[in-house]
């Protein structure tokens, strides 16, 4: 696991909510990625650092929605 696989798993986080209409489940997100949940988890993290996403607690799984940043 490197920085670099954290930040391209960011980049298709941000890919996936877009499509989504910007919120999805962090198990849809692990469905057609072959990565590990760590760097899922690590890019979430990341992501919600930067304010780009926010992470609500649901039964037995995260919904995570994309913010939008005023320009």
């Amino acid at each position: 696991m490197s920085v670099i696989d954290v930040s391209v798993m960011a980049g298709e986080i941000l890919l996936a909510l877009e499509r989504s209409g910007g919120a999805a489940r962090v198990e849809q997100m692990t469905l057609h990625r072959p990565c590990s949940r760590d760097v899922l988890l690590m890019a979430l993290g990341w992501l919600f650092k930067e304010g780009l996403v926010t992470v609500q607690p649901g039964i037995g799984d995260w919904l995570i929605t994309a913010h939008t940043r005023g320009v």
